[in-house]
């Protein structure tokens, strides 16, 4: 199959060097956010407010939590089987999900971090991805497609008649991470909610707004 300069708008002589060029580029980004994903991921289990606020936006929810009115219990950190809460003032908490050694769960690279807010008797809940993970995946597409185009640059052919199967391969391993990992998350933040709202439910845990 041949492929021309025309055809792709750039000539074929010069993608290789342009795709290195971005290969090298994005992969200091990639390790950069490497790091930054074991600091953020430190200061989310520290509930550093700021942390909690960037991050992609996937999960969405309104539930009727009862609002605790006890002043005291502000800043404390409140534990269920698998999560971790805190009130950071009288109508928002944050929380995440709890490392746990047993029951095994499954790890993957978006754990959710989450805030609530009290609205008119009313939580709205947020839960994020982290944002180091999500650019260090990125990242590794970002270079995975360089790479074809360098391939695609040095040899036509062999690309088209096999190479590109590589990564195509690399590729869904990407996507299928994110887009199976999501979901996952998400239903482990609600499972996590869902204890805190029964623990603000019990009477014996704490006084809630009626």
């Amino acid at each position: 199959m041949q492929i021309s300069s025309l055809e792709i708008g750039v000539p074929l002589e010069k993608l290789a060097p342009i795709g290195l060029i971005v290969c090298f580029a994005v992969a200091g980004i990639g390790i950069l956010f490497m790091y930054f994903a074991i600091f953020e991921f430190v200061a989310v289990r520290r509930f550093k407010y700021s942390f909690f606020g960037f991050g992609k936006l996937v999960y969405v929810e309104s539930d009727d939590i009862p609002l605790p009115v006890e002043i005291s219990y502000l800043q404390q950190v409140i534990k269920t089987e698998n999560g971790k809460f805190r009130f950071v003032n009288e109508k928002e908490c944050l929380f995440f999900e709890k490392l746990k050694l047993w029951p095994f769960r499954f790890p993957t690279l978006f754990p959710l971090k989450g805030k609530i807010r009290w609205r008119n008797g009313i939580a709205e809940i947020e839960g994020r991805i982290p944002l180091g993970t999500s650019v260090f995946l990125g990242s590794w597409f970002i270079i995975w497609t360089a790479g074809a185009f360098m391939v695609l640059a040095s040899d036509p052919a062999a690309f088209f008649s096999g190479v590109i199967g590589i990564f195509i391969f690399g590729w869904l391993v990407a996507g299928g991470i994110y887009f199976l990992s999501i979901p996952y998350e998400i239903r482990r933040a609600k499972s996590i909610v869902a204890e805190l709202k029964e623990y603000l439910t019990r009477g014996d845990s704490v006084p809630v707004a009626s």
